[in-house]
């Protein structure tokens, strides 16, 4: 079946002011032809001879465009999932059994449109069609703490699940100096967010390259620290996954690293947990970014996909021991 979408879908909304647009319509439409009639409940305006015919023509006309914008008359986003699942074939049995609560594997030209883009740089980012992603430049900039330079933060306008969920982000980073960060984020404002991410601390002359899992809770930061990866910049771009699971007010943060090949199943990555912060009621909506903290060198942040999807008790079982501390060298920002 051929994935089709309208275009009150793609307006994004709410269901219930459609329903109220389309009963206008349709009273509109008959209006000319009731004129003046009592139905108990409302009665229809006494219109004059020039009106009627005016609302002959529109009535019509603006019913007729109501009903289009209903009917799934446009093109919808498997085509695009599907070329994602090309480059990412851990995806494919997502796309296959239930549907994600929400997918993007930035394929196409064009940005999907639920993405809102905050502090925008229009020359540090762009759409890759080979292999379909969203591509960071990371410069000077960060909101950690009291710094509020960020700049190219994507804010999914969407809420996320009322339920336990999980969201998944595979992404690639070259780190080469102190700052390179990469973020994947349950993002309320500025000073209130968990982020987890992977960036270069520095350590003694040189740098530690280690997975974060942050909470910043009224500009106050607590990071857990997870396994470093190595005390230089890396020789090649690294692949990896990061994972953030709701479970009630619990919040646990993952990481998984590509070795050698990605997974034939997103559901058989071999997860490694840094930590579990506890925020009672927190809410927030999912943001991606990548930046330099105050560091110079800007290197190439790649987002492959973002998954959203309710948990169940048969989701990504194969987590490793949970290796991670709270970090007692401040992550650079």
């Amino acid at each position: 079946m051929v994935d089709r979408t309208s275009l009150f879908k793609v307006s994004g909304l709410p269901d219930p002011f459609g329903v109220v647009v389309l009963v206008f319509s349709f009273i509109l439409l008959l209006s000319p032809y009731f004129s003046g009639a009592d139905f108990g409940v409302f009665k229809v305006p006494l219109f004059a001879p020039p009106a009627k015919k005016w609302l002959r023509l529109i009535g019509p006309a603006f019913f007729v465009v109501c009903v289009l914008s209903f009917l799934p008359i446009l093109p919808g986003t498997d085509s695009k999932q599907q070329e994602s699942a090309k480059s990412n074939p851990e995806l494919k049995p997502v796309l296959s059994g239930e549907r994600a609560f929400f997918l993007d594997g930035f394929g196409g030209s064009e940005l999907d449109s639920k993405w809102k883009i905050i502090e925008e740089d229009r020359k540090k980012w762009t759409l890759q069609s080979s292999p379909p992603s969203l591509l960071i430049v990371t410069q000077k900039g960060s909101i950690w703490e009291s710094r509020k330079n960020l700049k190219n933060q994507f804010v999914l306008e969407r809420n996320l699940p009322g339920t336990n969920f999980e969201i998944i982000v595979k992404a690639t980073l070259l780190i080469q100096d102190v700052g390179n960060s990469l973020s994947v984020s349950i993002f309320k404002d500025d000073d209130d967010f968990l982020e987890i991410g992977y960036c270069a601390q520095p350590w003694g002359q040189n740098l530690r390259r280690v997975p974060h899992f942050t909470k910043e809770e009224d500009g106050r930061r607590i990071p857990l620290i997870g396994e470093n990866r190595g005390y230089t910049a890396a020789e090649a771009p690294e692949t990896f996954y990061l994972r953030i699971q709701r479970d009630g007010n619990q919040f646990n943060g993952y990481y998984s690293f590509v070795v050698n090949k990605a997974p034939d199943n997103i559901d058989d990555i071999r997860w490694t947990k840094i930590g579990t912060h506890v925020w009672i009621n927190f809410d927030g909506r999912l943001a991606l970014w990548a930046d330099n903290g105050d560091g110079p060198t800007e290197v190439g942040a790649q987002f492959s996909f973002v998954l959203i999807r309710p948990t169940s008790s048969s989701t990504s079982k194969r987590i490793e021991k949970p290796r991670s501390h709270r970090g007692k060298v401040a992550l650079t920002s």
